[in-house]
């Protein structure tokens, strides 16, 4: 039994573009990314596009593609090749971003300090925990705007302390003690 010519064909554009998925996931993975696309998916994962036949020294042979169609009929399994990929989904690790923001590990361990933020929380996971719900959790009480509006003649906002944004100027059921007008 013998594939026929377009059968080939279209294994191997599956094969290099299954080669370059995989080398470019690991290429992300390497720079500190992580792929939305799965490699086993064979939906559309990014463009190819600049493919050039490489030597076992790594130099480019011949000129360059635009296309796994324009190629692949002069590819063999085996050969190497160089590829540029663009529009690739992928996002930064979380660990890069805490790497970075705290290089020597010393903001991720507990710091037994319970004196104003951000000491006040234990690591950047609890902090970030914490503002995370100030900024999607509403208000547990509102006022009228006679209540949330003073001053003399020109109405203006009522100035929250910056005392009372620490924890311990917070209810028993973590709301801040303060109302605001809805």
């Amino acid at each position: 039994f013998e594939l026929s010519d377009e059968i080939k064909r279209a294994y191997k554009i599956y094969a290099l573009d299954y080669t370059a998925k995989v080398t470019t996931k690991l290429a992300c993975e390497k720079d500190g990314y992580e792929t939305v696309f799965d490699s086993e998916d064979i939906s559309e994962w990014g463009q190819v596009k600049e493919i050039q036949f490489i030597d076992s020294e790594g130099r480019p042979i011949g000129s360059s593609y635009d296309s796994w169609d324009d190629m692949v009929d002069k590819w063999k399994p085996g050969k190497s090749f160089n590829f540029v990929a663009s529009s690739i989904k992928a996002r930064r690790k979380e660990s890069v971003v805490s790497q970075s923001l705290d290089p020597d590990g010393s903001l991720r361990q507990p710091t037994g300090s319970n004196v104003n933020p951000p000491t006040e929380k234990q690591s950047l996971r609890d902090l970030s925990d914490e503002l995370k719900r100030r900024c999607e959790e509403p208000p547990f009480e509102a006022s009228s705007s006679d209540k949330v509006f003073v001053g003399t003649s020109s109405k203006g906002y009522s100035i929250i302390s910056s005392s009372d944004l620490l924890l311990s100027s917070t209810n028993q059921d973590v709301n801040e003690k303060h109302n605001t007008h809805m």
